[in-house]
């Protein structure tokens, strides 16, 4: 099973998750300037949520994505509330193709003063238990 790990991160909170998941996967996280194009069975995909949604550049990462190429799109992410970042990114991909798995993550991160210290180690570890269940339970 070929699984990858991008991330759309300005503060660090994202990135931080990401390699926690790519550690869980035994990958590498590449920001989504990094991106190769090529079949996956699985793409985790992070972004944070701000007030005004997912980042721009995220969102033109989103919808350059192949249908074809990917077999699985799980998201994650962080946000200074602890929102999910799915809806945000569910949104943005109405109109695609792509199979979006129905559980994603979330932890909340740092901003400004709020949230000082995450995500955590605790985070992390979540972060790696939840990429093993999303593994485990895709049927590929």
């Amino acid at each position: 099973m070929k699984k990858v790990v991008y991330y759309f991160s300005k503060a660090g909170n994202t990135k931080l998750i990401a390699e926690a998941i790519a550690t869980e996967l035994g990958v590498n996280a590449e920001p989504i300037d990094n991106y190769q194009k090529e079949a996956v069975d699985v793409l985790f995909i992070g972004g944070s949520l701000k007030a005004d949604g997912i980042d721009a550049k995220l969102k033109k990462f989103l919808l350059d994505l192949s249908p074809e190429l990917i077999g699985n799109l799980v998201c994650f992410g962080t946000s200074a509330s602890g929102n999910a970042v799915l809806p945000a990114i569910k949104g943005v991909l109405k109109d695609s193709k792509l199979n979006i798995v129905a559980e994603s993550f979330v932890c909340k991160g740092k901003f400004l003063l709020m949230n000082r210290g995450k995500p955590d180690a605790e985070d992390c570890a979540n972060a790696k238990v939840f990429a093993s269940r999303v593994i485990n339970s895709l049927k590929i």
